[in-house]
């Protein structure tokens, strides 16, 4: 724990250079959940839990979306066409 947050223990020892492996991607991009479509496209879904409430806020506070907080993972994992897509799609709703 650090500041009442709880850390990933594989997560802290890839930052800190003690490990190579890296936490799996399910892992690194929630609240983002992949789903697996019809037509072989995927779909993000963003998963909203109760125990989260407290990122969601701090969120809020600062101004920081979801996706925003999740580049890093995100663009790793669909590269950075996807998430200017994203990003597009956040700013310009509708």
């Amino acid at each position: 724990f650090r500041d009442r947050n709880c850390l990933c223990a594989i997560e802290r020892a890839h930052n800190q250079g003690v490990s190579s492996f890296r936490k799996p991607i399910s892992c690194w991009i929630y609240p983002i959940r992949v789903q697996k479509l019809a037509d072989g496209l995927i779909g993000l879904n963003y998963h909203k839990w109760y125990l989260c409430s407290t990122a969601r806020e701090l969120g809020a506070q600062k101004k920081i979306r979801v996706f925003e907080y999740l580049k890093e993972p995100l663009i790793h994992c669909f590269g950075r066409d996807v998430y200017q897509a994203i990003r597009q799609a956040a700013d310009n709703p509708g």
